[in-house]
């Protein structure tokens, strides 16, 4: 772990499981737990559905897709990990056994893997670190069921665009999706929503070029 620790050790230590922690115990930690680093080009599967739910992973390099793929092939991104931020732990936290969703690299990453079975029952900072994630993700859990609760493609748009906006704290903002990730994020057809864009764009709400986007009025 020693040769990680070297390498990505400014992030690791800026990760919000490790708040309050030095950098000895960090690296006490990670070796306790047999965490492990691997690297994914964009597109690779990190966990498959199915997998064990034991790891926990924090993208240290890069960023992740969280996705669910229907028995008729359709794909919903149920959320994208950015550099710093963990995957599974809500998982590993409930105790399942298998994953639900798959995860994907969404562009060359790097991938720090922890056994989520030792953090839980070392009870430390870790611990307590990890309970206060997991409430911040119930935050954004509840701002994906606010946009998905907008009965309209125009309406989920707006709101997707609103909460970016109110992010960044600007009215200009990138988002990490391309058209079709970004329809399969708000699980709407990608035409019909390229056609909203348009419209939303020719009505002077919002201005955009690829994947970033301006709100003008709403």
């Amino acid at each position: 772990m020693n040769k990680y620790f070297e390498k990505y050790g400014d992030i690791l230590l800026s990760l919000p499981l490790f708040e309050g922690m030095r950098s000895d115990e960090v690296l006490r930690f990670l070796t306790s737990c047999r965490a492990f680093v691997t690297d994914f080009n964009g597109g690779d599967v990190i966990f498959s559905a199915g997998d064990s739910a034991r790891f926990i992973g924090a993208v240290l390099s890069g960023s992740a897709r969280i996705v669910r793929d229907d028995f008729y092939g359709n794909r919903n991104i149920i959320d994208h990990t950015e550099r710093g931020e963990l995957f599974g732990e809500a998982f590993a936290l409930a105790g399942e056994k298998h994953l639900p969703v798959s995860v994907l690299a969404a562009e060359r990453s790097a991938v720090l893997f922890m056994d989520g079975h030792f953090l839980l029952s070392d009870g430390g900072r870790a611990a307590l670190n990890m309970l206060k994630i997991a409430s911040r993700k119930n935050v954004v859990l509840n701002n994906k069921i606010e946009v998905m609760s907008k009965r309209t493609t125009r309406e989920k748009l707006l709101a997707y665009f609103l909460q970016q906006s109110e992010k960044c704290g600007s009215n200009e903002f990138t988002i990490p999706f391309n058209r079709q990730e970004l329809a399969d994020f708000l699980s709407v057809d990608r035409s019909a929503m390229c056609t909203e864009l348009g419209r939303l764009s020719r009505g002077g709400l919002i201005e955009f070029r690829k994947n970033r986007f301006k709100l003008v009025r709403v």
